[in-house]
């Protein structure tokens, strides 16, 4: 049996990025949905998810304005070919980040769903032989290790 308390951060990542709690409940089946929902109200976790999301879905626009910017301070420095560079070059980083951005910020929408959608699957398939208690543990174990993974390595904070 899975510690509660050591899948507490993991759940909190889980729903600080805006995963709703029965789909964490569906991810993590030792969690009751009751203890999530008192970690979320005791610990203002909707508060933090709340900022957490609206800057990061704010981050491509911002990048975007940003890019805007420096497309106006080119065609006001246009006589200076060293300045002209410069911003080129920036101009190509900001358009990288955002493309980078948007595409970790889907491909960590898709695992999440993924797991959640193949632990609806085994649960339903439960009244079956094909997936015994002891894969299914092994499984499970595989799949929490996995999403871990994901959402550390698809962490906004870590996407700079």
């Amino acid at each position: 049996m899975t510690d509660i308390k050591a899948l507490k951060p993991q759940i909190k990542t889980l729903f600080l990025s805006g995963t709703d709690v029965p789909e964490i409940c569906d991810s993590f089946r030792a969690v009751n949905p009751s203890t999530v929902y008192t970690w979320i109200r005791k610990e203002g976790w909707r508060e933090l998810r709340d900022k957490k999301l609206q800057s990061f879905n704010d981050s491509p626009e911002m990048l975007l304005q940003m890019l805007d910017t420096m497309i106006t301070g080119l065609g006001k420095q246009v006589n200076d070919p060293v300045q002209v560079a410069k911003i080129a070059d920036s101009i190509s980083k900001i358009v990288k980040s955002i493309k980078t951005l948007s595409k970790d910020k889907d491909r960590l929408g898709n695992v999440l769903f993924v797991i959640g959608e193949l632990g609806k699957h085994m649960n339903e398939q439960s009244n079956h032989v094909l997936f015994d208690e002891e894969f299914r543990s092994k499984f499970d174990k595989l799949l929490e290790s996995f999403q871990s993974k994901m959402i550390l390595k698809f962490n906004p904070k870590n996407l700079s």
